[in-house]
């Protein structure tokens, strides 16, 4: 998806309950844009679907007879056993109604760790995971990802390395020991991305030219950089210390560099 109608797709949803930032939404569409150049085709699977923010923005990426298929237990509370996020089923299609008009969207309504691959297929270019955050809630969702993705396909993440949600961090520690042909992409607003090695470098190249990621919105004032997880190369978006709280003077300084003036 172009950067233009990523915005607008975005603000489109934007009004929607939910904690699918703009930034993390651009970055999926460069995702997106490189497999579109790539003939990358495949299905989209969404765990955890909330009120449908981050789902129906990806609605917006499928084309010809790709199809978008969510899984959340919705109104079923008792089994949200981690207590993350609480998705409602009418908000969901009352939301699914006014963006999209009457969508053709997949629902698996159950306990994601219920799900197996052979019920959800093995078509995916696409696999968001935001449902139960225990370590083995999380664990099992990457790990059904894993068998539900094309070669070419991306597993993204939601919640890495947040501490108020500590078995996420243990599910991709472990996730990548087992899956040796897997490793990090990129980490960046609250999103981790997962891909196989064999495939790395034609997400990888993408993210790392300047021009390409300012082009998406993704420039200053984020930070840019590679580091190592698991002891393979990752790609990384943060925000500099320095520009968390900035002084007075480094906002003067900041708004003149804007301006060209500096």
């Amino acid at each position: 998806m172009e950067y233009q109608k990523a915005k607008d797709v975005f603000n489109r949803v934007s009004k929607i309950s939910g904690w699918f930032s703009r930034e993390a939404a651009l970055v999926l569409s460069i995702v997106n844009t490189v497999q579109r150049q790539n003939h990358f085709e495949g299905d989209i699977f969404e765990i955890g679907v909330h009120h449908g923010k981050s789902a129906l923005f990806f609605h917006h990426f499928l084309v010809q007879e790709e199809k978008l298929c969510v899984c959340d237990i919705f109104g079923d509370q008792a089994m949200n056993v981690s207590q993350s996020g609480g998705g409602d089923k009418s908000v969901f299609l009352g939301n699914c109604t006014r963006i999209l008009g009457n969508p053709s969207i997949q629902i698996f309504e159950k306990l994601s760790t219920d799900l197996t691959v052979d019920e959800i297929g093995r078509t995916y270019r696409l696999f968001h995971v935001d449902g139960g955050h225990s370590y083995e809630e999380a664990l099992a969702d990457l790990l059904l990802a894993k068998q539900a993705l094309r070669d070419y396909g991306v597993i993204v993440l939601d919640d890495p390395f947040r501490h108020e949600w500590p078995g996420v961090t243990e599910a991709i520690i472990e996730f990548l020991k087992i899956s040796t042909d897997f490793s990090a992409l990129l980490i960046g607003f609250n999103k981790l991305l997962l891909v196989r090695d064999s495939v790395k470098t034609v997400y990888a190249k993408v993210f790392d030219d300047a021009s390409g990621r300012a082009a998406y919105g993704l420039g200053f004032p984020w930070a840019y950089k590679r580091m190592t997880l698991s002891g393979k190369d990752m790609r990384c978006f943060y925000m500099p210390t320095y520009l968390q709280n900035p002084s007075w003077r480094v906002r003067i300084h900041l708004l003149l560099k804007q301006l060209g003036l500096r």
